[in-house]
């Protein structure tokens, strides 16, 4: 396989070359891969239990190298054998099979937060369970009770759920996972396919660019999804069930989300069932299934999804392989006067809520819009929408968790020593008064208050400066922010 850092580049170049990329956007891909590339040197010692070894330094790199350039193909349809002579899918295979990353990957998959449901459930049948993140697609061995495969959905871009215009698919057929990205309702260019029967080697990933079996898989897929995937809320047992296990907790606190769609799929001996993933206070993850014909009878198993831990041991951690879900603490290290008293006024008088003291598992972000500032005297008013947002980590990704906004007249005073001291404020107020408090706190300073409700284009380009910023400041590996429900966000947008 190839490994020369001239030839990744020459390759990589000649890639999206044939994208055909705007300049601006070209150097942007070129610099992030260098910089993802440059200062990984440190060996890593392990104890692997697989049948095959990583190769060191320069296929890790290469291998990232690759993740970029097949992500670029599989959004724009190049296709990456044809580009690349199928060095690039080596690596990138390489890479998602490597033990470690599969750990790691499995780790954080399922660690990340359930917003509202659980992770989807991409297939079930009496051999294996199979569901998914934006972070990890992870296989179960009902059979064995372990955790088989966990694929880093974000190396292989192909983590897009709860989103908006672009959706990742998955397909369970027998023994095959066919992994794919659908872009309003159109046939896929390229699909991921990964054998269960050789999870432990690399050669289990491989990418199909067949036009009749993609045609096939697709047209398969979406029969399977009109079919065999059902709303669990309607599908399965009643409402009454599943609120009652959302809201069973004590002082009405949620402790279960399950999986938004129920799989139905069919036993060797022509029996049907619906299941439905289920986790349990956070990290418990159990299969829930009924027969078809009696969607009462809920029977309940327990996924030891845990175990897969014990499958590969480390005796060293390095940052190569270890991604820490902590976040430090945001603070604006810019040189705009205003800005900086702001945010630190925004981070000072925040609200305490408890999760964000969660082990810096969760971060507080100030992205306020300043529309414009008055100075008379030693005081200092400044107008603006003060938007804020929490986010906590997922691999390359910040979601978003919480946020708001507060058009409002924050005052100043200084006392001659070049420091502000905060005197008070007057913030917007609720329904109908909403406008007509604006306009009240803004007469008399030469304010247009119609630009403190119309803060959101504005707020969007705050929002990726000080991300951002943040990523470079803490050299974060991190590459987007997504809010729930939406495509995720490119920093270097």
């Amino acid at each position: 396989m190839m490994s020369d850092p001239e030839k990744w580049e020459e390759i990589f170049k000649y890639t999206i070359d044939q994208t055909s990329p705007d300049q601006e956007r070209k150097e942007q891909m070129w610099n992030r891969l260098q910089s993802t590339i440059s200062g990984r040197g440190q060996k890593r010692k392990q104890v692997i239990r697989f049948g095959w070894q990583p190769h060191g330094r320069k296929t890790f790199a290469a291998a990232l190298a690759g993740t970029c350039v097949i992500a670029v193909c599989l959004l724009t349809g190049v296709g990456v054998n044809a580009a690349t002579d199928g060095a690039l899918l080596d690596s990138i295979r390489e890479f998602c099979g490597l033990p470690v990353q599969q750990k790691k990957t499995a780790d954080e998959g399922l660690k990340l937060k359930n917003e509202v449901y659980a992770p989807e459930l991409a297939g079930c049948s009496e051999k294996y369970v199979v569901f998914a993140n934006e972070r990890a697609l992870i296989v179960y061995e009902r059979q064995e009770k372990k955790l088989l495969a966990a694929l880093d959905l974000q190396a292989m871009d192909c983590n897009y759920f709860n989103t908006d215009s672009i959706h990742t698919r998955a397909l369970l057929q027998k023994d095959t996972i066919y992994i794919f990205n659908e872009k309003k309702e159109q046939q896929p260019t390229q699909m991921y396919v990964y054998d269960l029967k050789k999870t432990d080697v690399s050669s289990a990933l491989s990418v199909t660019e067949d036009v009749r079996k993609l045609e096939l898989v697709y047209r398969e897929w979406k029969t399977f999804s009109a079919e065999n995937s059902l709303d669990t809320f309607s599908g399965m047992a009643d409402g009454d069930y599943w609120n009652s296990l959302i809201n069973s907790g004590k002082d009405g606190k949620e402790t279960g989300v399950y999986s938004q769609q129920c799989i139905v799929w069919t036993d060797r001996a022509g029996r049907q069932y619906r299941s439905a993933l289920v986790i349990i206070g956070g990290d418990d993850y159990e299969l829930y299934s009924c027969p078809a014909d009696d969607t009462e009878k809920i029977s309940k198993e327990k996924l030891l999804v845990q175990t897969y831990s014990d499958e590969i041991q480390t005796e060293t951690a390095t940052e190569e392989n270890t991604q820490h879900t902590g976040l430090p603490e945001f603070a604006y290290q810019g040189d705009d006067e205003i800005m900086k008293l702001v945010c630190d006024y925004m981070i000072k008088n925040r609200n305490e809520y408890e999760y964000l003291e969660n082990g810096g598992i969760y971060i507080y972000v100030p992205e306020p819009v300043i529309v414009k500032t008055v100075r008379t005297g030693n005081d200092l008013f400044i107008f603006g929408n003060f938007w804020w947002e929490t986010y906590y980590r997922n691999g390359n990704t910040l979601m978003s968790d919480s946020g708001s906004e507060m058009p409002a007249r924050l005052h100043f005073v200084s006392y001659g020593n070049g420091s502000y001291i905060f005197k008070d404020k007057e913030v917007a107020g609720d329904g109908s008064y909403y406008g007509t408090s604006i306009r009240e706190f803004c007469e008399g300073y030469q304010v247009d208050p119609q630009k403190l409700m119309d803060t959101a284009e504005a707020h969007k380009k705050i929002r990726i400066k000080m991300l951002r910023d943040y990523v470079k400041q803490n050299h974060l590996d991190i590459q987007y922010y997504k809010d729930y429900g939406w495509d995720p966000v490119a920093l270097d947008k």
